[in-house]
């Protein structure tokens, strides 16, 4: 009974210790973000903000994407049909043998 009481304490005690130490950092954030405006760097450069800026690729590289695709779907349909194939045959020697028929 008292395993079971175990990990929502673990969660609760671990959750107030994270919020703990971001209150307690929180201060020394603020003033992170006052530097940085004085030195003229709020500019935020995300990860996603970086992928926007990013030039439209070239035709080459288009062709390149679209040929990687088309290989990998021709992989992927080739794929599926072998795994139906197992899974229909499997299929069929499993009712064979619910009949009584000979397995081959």
């Amino acid at each position: 009974m008292i395993y079971s009481l175990i990990p929502p304490i673990l969660i609760v005690v671990s959750l107030a210790g994270i919020v703990i130490f971001l209150i307690k950092k929180a201060p020394q954030v603020a003033s992170l973000e006052d530097v940085s405006a004085e030195r003229g760097l709020t500019e935020k450069k995300s990860l996603w903000a970086k992928i926007r800026r990013k030039k439209e690729p070239t035709e080459e590289g288009k062709d390149l994407k679209h040929r990687i695709l088309l290989f990998l779907e021709k992989i992927t349909k080739k794929l599926k049909l072998i795994f139906l194939k197992r899974v229909s045959m499997s299929m069929l020697l499993v009712h064979q043998k619910d009949v009584g028929l000979p397995v081959w």
